[in-house]
């Protein structure tokens, strides 16, 4: 596996306000997908797809933590990041789609 821009990234990496950054938008990015699949774990059906979307929920939980925590040591509060209009009507999009949804109970989506 390559890296697409590894000069953008060596970038990020070396300037501790700018990784500040990119943490509170992965907290952000984290969060998001936890709030939309619990949103939507009462509509999954069978146990062993709840069991999936429930890791799926705990793990990004936990890595949203992480992201977050990072974030503060670096002085950034990632609670207050602000996705791009594009980033939120995409999020908004996906909670109000019933597509991926109806596809979980198959057998190997996830």
């Amino acid at each position: 596996m390559s890296i697409r821009h590894p000069d953008d990234l060596k970038q990020v990496l070396s300037d501790p306000k700018k990784l500040a950054k990119a943490f509170s938008r992965h907290t952000y990015g984290m969060l998001a997908w936890v709030d939309l699949f619990g949103d939507k774990l009462k509509n999954i059906k069978g146990l062993d797809n709840k069991l999936i979307v429930a890791k799926v929920i705990a793990d990004n939980a936990k890595h949203a933590k992480l992201f977050s925590d990072r974030a503060k040591e670096l002085g950034e509060t990632p609670e207050t990041y602000k996705p791009p209009e594009i980033g939120q009507k995409f999020t908004t999009f996906l909670k109000h789609t019933t597509t991926l949804w109806t596809i979980l109970p198959t057998p190997g989506v996830l």
